[in-house]
């Protein structure tokens, strides 16, 4: 996946209801429950979209916010 192909995060969202997702958001889900998404510094992170994918990564313990830690 090239740069052109992330797509940036935050997204735009629709003006209708303020609750609804980004409707490239609900794209991203179709396809599936985990992508890679662009920060608007360059960063490239793991946007976990699915519910069940969401309980897994935050229950795991090797994964962190902690930049000092490994993975």
């Amino acid at each position: 996946m090239t740069d052109q192909e992330t797509p940036a995060y935050p997204m735009e969202r629709a003006m209708k209801c303020p609750f609804d997702p980004p409707p490239q958001l609900k794209t991203l889900q179709e396809e599936g429950p985990i992508t890679k998404v662009r920060l608007e510094d360059g960063q490239t992170p793991w946007l976990v979209t699915g519910y069940d994918d969401q309980r897994a990564v935050l229950s795991d313990p090797r994964v962190s916010s902690d930049t000092a830690s490994p993975g």
